[in-house]
């Protein structure tokens, strides 16, 4: 959190400057001043709340849908709603003439005040945030968003709100309070998404998840029996097809002898499947022998 301008600084910041000068030796032909001006405002803004600010679901779609569908910049102004004074919430985006490249997007200068005068006063008053796409890069402003913030804010009386978004989905987002003269910053703001009836969508999520209980892995493993002669081998060949083979969560692959299809079967259990089969083909008959029905627990 910071001052948009230090106009209401500069007495303190003065005093400060004039008693370093005092100290200040005759003989001195250079001198040199630093100073951390934040320390100023701290103490100013250290009980403030931070500023809530909710997207809602349609507004969210919409902006991953533009950014998404894209592969250049565009921009697009947020209609903003505000309860409460430190509660915001963004319901729509309006897209307007621009002209757009790979790292920039700047509003056309014919078209956009043409379209801004079709805006409906009541639609105008609620246009209070701005959004753009970073394509791929890091969605934080560049020295060009910060100039163009600080010009768009010259006609700006109450607040204003300033988004960006890459194709990652990452959103960035500054509150700029013109009525008390403070930037409020990511780490000053507690952004949430809302569905039409204002829930909050995280805290939906995490009660959702509530349901799921969670089993300990177990090791994957395929138990094949061992015969010492072909009558065992015979005898328990139906036993096999109710094997004892496991998947991760203990979950039999046969059910009462009748083996899962083979598309729930992992490349472990199949390549296990399909060697048995040629073990059991060559001890009954030789390599040129024939496979016969009885065999049928483990045909593909």
């Amino acid at each position: 959190m910071k001052p948009i301008k230090i106009d209401a600084y500069i007495p303190t910041i003065m005093e400060t400057v004039r008693k370093s000068l005092e100290n200040v030796k005759a003989c001195d032909t250079k001198m040199n001043l630093s100073w951390d001006i934040s320390d100023l405002f701290k103490a100013a803004v250290k009980d403030l709340l931070k500023p809530r600010i909710d997207i809602t679901s349609d507004a969210l779609v919409k902006m991953i849908s533009l950014v998404g569908s894209c592969s250049t910049e565009l921009a697009w102004h947020c209609l903003i709603d505000r309860p409460e004074t430190d509660h915001f919430i963004v319901t729509d985006l309006l897209m307007y003439p621009q002209e757009v490249n790979g790292t920039a997007v700047d509003s056309n200068d014919e078209k956009y005040p043409i379209w801004l005068n079709s805006i409906d006063d009541a639609t105008f008053e609620r246009m209070k945030g701005q959004g753009h796409s970073h394509v791929n890069m890091q969605s934080t402003p560049s020295a060009a968003d910060t100039t163009f913030y600080q010009k768009l804010l010259t006609n700006i009386r109450d607040y204003y709100i300033f988004f960006i978004m890459n194709k990652r989905q990452e959103i960035w987002v500054n509150l700029y309070d013109v009525q008390n003269n403070l930037i409020y910053e990511e780490k000053d703001i507690v952004l949430s998404f809302v569905d039409s009836a204002g829930n909050d969508i995280d805290l939906w999520t995490a009660e959702q998840l509530d349901f799921i209980e969670k089993t300990p892995l177990g090791q994957k493993k395929i138990e094949i029996p061992t015969f010492n002669t072909q009558v065992e081998r015979k005898n328990n060949d139906f036993e096999y097809t109710r094997s004892e083979r496991v998947s991760y969560a203990g979950v039999p692959l046969t059910v009462y002898g009748t083996e899962l299809p083979e598309i729930a079967w992992t490349p472990a259990e199949r390549t296990a499947h399909q060697n048995r089969q040629r073990e059991l083909q060559f001890e009954e008959y030789g390599s040129n022998g024939r496979y016969n029905g009885y065999f049928s627990g483990y045909r593909d």
